[in-house]
């Protein structure tokens, strides 16, 4: 077989991938994407909804009501202070827990996620988790598709 050939024949090959719809209620788009979130204390992962923000570099931030089922449904508390600056102009504390969490044709991954104090910023993937997979934003048709990526 020839590289040509090769690379033919490989290119064809079905690659497991997951489109989503642009979602968001401000004036530019945010892709949001289903995503598990484990800990130890679950009785198996739950599932939520995450905007995508390239901007922020960590890995994880949660929402309130993440927060809420955390402490209140699985009694999960953190003495674990973190902060989060934003825009680098202002300073969020947050309490950080150490969760397990999987993207779309990703793979679990032990994250510390922050859990802003006194604001509500919902729940976000960061570079970090989107490191995990391999994302291709197709603004044309509003979408952003995740393909595995290959192991590290």
């Amino acid at each position: 077989m020839t590289q040509s050939e090769s690379f033919s024949k490989a290119s064809t090959r079905s690659i497991p991938s997951t489109e989503f719809q642009y979602h968001g209620f401000s004036p530019e788009l945010t892709p949001i994407v289903p995503a598990e979130v484990s800990h130890d204390l679950f009785p198996g992962p739950i599932q939520v909804f995450a905007k995508v923000d390239t901007g922020f570099p960590g890995t994880f931030i949660m929402s309130e009501t993440l927060g809420k089922t955390l402490k209140d449904t699985y009694h999960i508390f953190t003495n674990e202070r973190g902060n989060l600056v934003a825009v680098g102009v202002f300073t969020v504390f947050c309490e950080v827990f150490s969760l397990a969490i999987k993207l779309p044709q990703g793979r679990w991954v032990r994250v510390k996620a922050l859990l802003p104090q006194g604001i509500d910023l919902g729940n976000i993937v960061g570079m970090e988790l989107l490191k995990t997979v391999n994302a291709c934003f197709k603004g044309n048709e509003s979408k952003i598709v995740l393909t595995p990526s290959k192991a590290e």
